[in-house]
């Protein structure tokens, strides 16, 4: 029986299938645990030892391969959100959640991270600044909304791709109104860091200063 699943672990690259197999193995090492069988502890365990590094090995494969991954050698490349990373880490998350493992969520937040500079490797491929930010919005909203439908909603996975969103959607806002409105905004987040250090008399002056020039210009 050992030799056997070692064989078929050995070539297998199925990440979520031998993550999945993992997991079966744990319920099973609950229930006999409830049924008070400790004689079967030791298989448990051996197949833990045959699946666990196996499964790591591909994680691994996979955050290589990101990593190495040069955009510039695409024929093509547009605005749209790539799905592939997001189901793939959606499925993982989920499967998690029901019997943490510190050793995945470490070699999740690798990939997550490899990911995340692929993004930007992507987005630099556009001349605009505009699409580049564009591009990242919609990897992000998408990978977040895949996460939110699957994951809890306060996994760290989706925490950090709505940090992520919500700064790439704040600096598109200031691209498109700088033109517009550069002045106000500047003088609104120099009011903002005086206020954040409580220093309300550089606050005062500073809108002195503007409302004087808005007078002025009127």
């Amino acid at each position: 029986m050992k030799k056997n699943t070692d064989q078929y672990v050995q070539v297998c690259y199925d990440s979520i299938a031998l993550f999945l197999c993992i997991h079966i193995i744990h319920r099973y090492q609950v229930l006999m645990h409830k049924r008070d069988v400790p004689a079967l502890d030791k298989y448990w365990e051996t197949l833990l030892q045959i699946f666990w590094p196996r499964f790591e090995y591909i994680l691994q494969l996979n955050i290589e391969s990101i990593r190495d991954c040069d955009p510039q050698k695409f024929t093509n490349i547009d605005k749209r959100p790539h799905y592939r990373y997001a189901e793939f880490s959606a499925a993982i998350v989920g499967i998690n959640e029901n019997f943490p493992s510190e050793r995945v969520a470490r070699l999740l937040a690798a990939l997550q991270v490899e990911v995340e500079n692929f993004i930007l490797r992507m987005a630099a491929e556009f001349p605009d600044h505009k699409d580049q930010l564009i591009f990242q919005i919609n990897n992000y909203d998408m990978m977040l909304n895949v996460l939110l439908e699957r994951t809890k909603e306060d996994s760290r996975e989706s925490e950090s791709f709505k940090d992520l969103l919500n700064a790439r959607i704040l600096e598109y806002v200031e691209e498109i109104l700088s033109p517009y409105f550069g002045g106000m905004m500047t003088f609104v987040k120099e009011c903002e860091k005086y206020l954040e250090r409580g220093q309300m008399e550089n606050l005062k002056t500073e809108a002195g200063i503007k409302t004087n020039l808005i007078f002025i210009l009127i």
